[in-house]
């Protein structure tokens, strides 16, 4: 088994980035290279937004007992929907780091199922 917790968890985009990303995007109907060099900035952050929204969809999948389902839907309309749902996602990245969702969520919401959680012998996980 592996350890509970990992990249879902730690993965969160910096609250600099979401001003960031606004003005990279405005500035990307710039006329010449510094339309250019704003849309690949936008890009590369919205990447980042990307991301920190998939990670998002992993945490809020293990609040239901269907995860497997709810992930493999999510990542077949990802593929399939490509643009769209990689802008949803990008928008829940981006709340995430606003908002600050996660912090709402009771940890014992978020964590892995109890069974890994600890060791019949009382002794830490993966320690």
């Amino acid at each position: 088994r592996r350890p509970a917790g990992g990249l879902a968890e730690a993965l969160r985009a910096p609250l600099r980035a979401v001003p960031a990303i606004v003005a990279a995007l405005a500035l990307s109907f710039a006329p010449g290279a510094t339309g250019g060099l704003a849309l690949a900035a936008a890009g590369a952050l919205g990447i980042v937004f990307v991301a920190a929204g998939a990670a998002r969809v992993h945490l809020l999948a293990r609040r239901t007992p269907l995860r497997p389902a709810a992930l493999s839907a999510y990542w077949a309309a990802f593929v399939v929907l490509f643009p769209w749902i990689a802008i949803l996602t990008a928008l829940l990245g981006a709340a995430d780091a606003v908002f600050g969702a996660r912090r709402r969520v009771p940890a014992a919401a978020v964590d892995s199922p109890p069974d890994s959680q600890s060791k019949p012998d009382g002794e830490e996980p993966w320690k």
